[in-house]
């Protein structure tokens, strides 16, 4: 049987496609593009560490495999997180910038612990030690009529 010019391009291409299709798998798959951390930026009240166990992020992630979306939408549920914004830079740097909820400018009594009210009239929750570095013993405290029940907002 007699093949055709073009039918040993067409076979020659095929595998070189797929060679290459292959050889780009194993080369994003590989070491160089996993992360071991996310870094933080504009950080004041939380602390990294404590960002790093609300996320339940596990290390060696793959940055491919990443989804920013995801990782900015568990983020904004955050009680103390109002935006992020998730960058990926070259190659394995994962950037995470966070803007956290204004400083609270008072304090309510409620049955759970203190809650905390920032400037827009967000009541946070209680303030838990796991994630915010200093406490806030300087805020004028707001008395609450007992028949109005405080509920924080979350995210």
């Amino acid at each position: 049987m007699r093949t055709e010019p073009g039918d040993k391009k067409k076979a020659f291409f095929f595998c070189a496609d797929h060679c290459l299709g292959y050889c780009l798998f194993i080369y994003f798959c590989n070491s160089s593009f996993e992360t071991d951390s996310v870094e933080w930026t504009g950080l004041g009240y939380l602390q990294a560490r404590h960002l790093d166990l609300y996320l339940d992020f596990s290390p060696p992630v793959n940055v491919w495999r990443l989804d920013s979306r995801e990782l900015s939408s568990a983020l904004s549920e955050h009680p103390w997180i109002s935006e992020t914004k998730v960058k990926w830079r070259w190659p394995n740097r994962i950037i995470v910038r966070v803007q956290e909820r204004t400083p609270p400018v008072a304090q309510l009594p409620s049955a759970g612990g203190w809650l905390l009210l920032d400037k827009e009239g967000t009541l946070l929750p209680p303030r838990l030690k796991v994630f915010l570095s200093f406490p806030f013993p300087s805020l004028p405290i707001l008395i609450w009529s007992r028949g109005n029940s405080l509920s924080p907002q979350q995210g």
